[in-house]
């Protein structure tokens, strides 16, 4: 019998529930919300009590740690995510101009490479960069 580990969604499920509460927990107490409780007992959703200020600086730091190339633990960048996104669609006071613009660091280094035309004829470079931010092709060091 070999070693393996069960339930690894189960898993995943209460990480990122743990990664929520924490960055909820960390906007509650940055901006200074009240979370009232209804009738149930259950403390309402930091979602429902931020603005549209929180949000955009939210985003900003989220931006600022992908520019700068700061670490950020990902279930504590997913979980911000969620939060900023829910918040946008139960709230129609915000424009697309304040959404901070994605820039591609990688354009400028893609511009440059040489590139060649794959068997559908779409040309490539040598730094084309995947969605997940790893190159496309992998070369094999000699």
């Amino acid at each position: 019998m070999a070693f393996e580990v069960f339930k690894m969604g189960k898993l995943s499920d209460h990480l990122e529930s743990e990664a929520y509460e924490w960055v909820a927990y960390q906007i509650t107490e940055t901006y200074g919300l009240e979370l009232t409780k209804n009738e149930y007992g259950y403390e309402q959703d930091v979602v429902e009590v931020m603005t549209k200020d929180h949000v955009l600086e939210i985003e900003e730091y989220l931006d600022t740690t992908y520019k700068d190339k700061l670490w950020i633990e990902p279930y504590a960048n997913t979980a911000l995510n969620s939060i900023v996104d829910r918040w946008r669609d139960e709230n129609d006071d915000w424009d697309t101009a304040d959404i901070p613009a994605f820039i591609d660091t990688n354009q400028e280094a893609q511009s440059d490479a040489p590139s060649e035309a794959d068997s559908m004829g779409k040309l490539h470079n040598d730094n084309d960069i995947m969605p997940d931010g790893y190159p496309k092709t992998f070369k094999v060091s000699e």
